[in-house]
């Protein structure tokens, strides 16, 4: 006789491991979502609250990963600025006390002297505090020179997928423009992919020149999207968190990044996976 607890059990359980597997992954530092044939709908519907939950951790440690990344750039710049504007009158300070135990008669005016450095390498600490306040406060509208394949290649690091295969045919690789935006534009296109396909599917991004500026041709093989709906998720800036059919590349980001940028953006018909280009001028 078949003993239905155990088989209730077991179903309501399976699911679980899914979710383990995909807390395990986050704790490694692995920011998308695990392929297991755990990975079905029917247990996003049974465990809706858990999945919610899982799912917001993991775009937010995205987030926060990235943000982080462009707060090291900006620090990293402070460092070079405080170090450079510091150093002349660090320089006046250690030669004034070396000298003064050889002029007694001057000691008052180079103490007067070091006073003053001194105050001025206080307010110029202030200065480029509220400089780098104002300047990762600018991050969501300020434009800046940066390398596009280093970009891909730190989002690629960031969320630990290795089916992940980035090309270039650039004359130069430094782009003009907000490089947090590009930075989440790629990181939601790829976290599309992965979160709407239950294989470890393969993905490529072809980075080249084309007349217009800088051409981003984007595949995977996974379920695929129709152009209609494609061209509507972009256009309107929706997501596809809550289109329950559909694989989607909606997310309002990707449409902002490629507006900020006066891009465009056309998807090319595919019998399976997604295949489309982004343009950024």
């Amino acid at each position: 006789m078949v003993d239905f607890r155990i088989i209730l059990t077991r179903k309501l359980s399976k699911p679980l491991f899914f979710y383990a597997d995909w807390l395990s992954q986050l704790s490694n530092g692995l920011l998308y979502k695990p392929s297991t044939v755990q990975n079905l709908k029917k247990s996003k519907r049974m465990y809706k609250e858990l999945d919610d939950a899982v799912e917001s951790l993991n775009s937010q440690l995205l987030h926060d990963r990235l943000y982080q990344n462009q707060i090291d750039y900006y620090r990293n710049q402070w460092l070079g600025q405080i170090s450079h504007d510091l150093k002349s009158p660090l320089t006046s300070i250690y030669g004034y006390a070396k000298v003064m135990p050889y002029f007694p008669n001057e000691q008052k005016k180079y103490a007067l002297l070091i006073s003053d450095k001194a105050k001025y390498m206080e307010n110029l600490i202030d200065s480029l505090n509220s400089n780098f306040k104002w300047e990762t406060a600018q991050m969501e509208v300020s434009k800046d020179m940066f390398s596009l394949i280093e970009v891909v290649n730190d989002i690629k690091n960031t969320v630990g997928y290795d089916k992940l295969e980035l090309t270039a045919d650039l004359d130069d690789e430094y782009y003009y423009g907000n490089k947090l935006y590009i930075g989440r534009m790629f990181i939601n296109l790829i976290d599309n992919s992965l979160d709407h396909n239950k294989v470890n599917l393969n993905i490529s991004i072809h980075l080249s020149d084309g007349p217009e500026g800088i051409s981003i041709i984007y595949k995977d093989d996974g379920t695929g999207i129709n152009s209609e709906a494609a061209q509507k998720l972009m256009t309107h800036g929706e997501s596809t968190k809550t289109d329950k059919e559909n694989h989607g590349i909606g997310f309002s980001i990707i449409h902002d990044a490629i507006n900020f940028h006066d891009g465009s953006f056309v998807m090319i018909p595919e019998q399976s996976g997604v295949h489309f280009q982004i343009i950024l001028r």
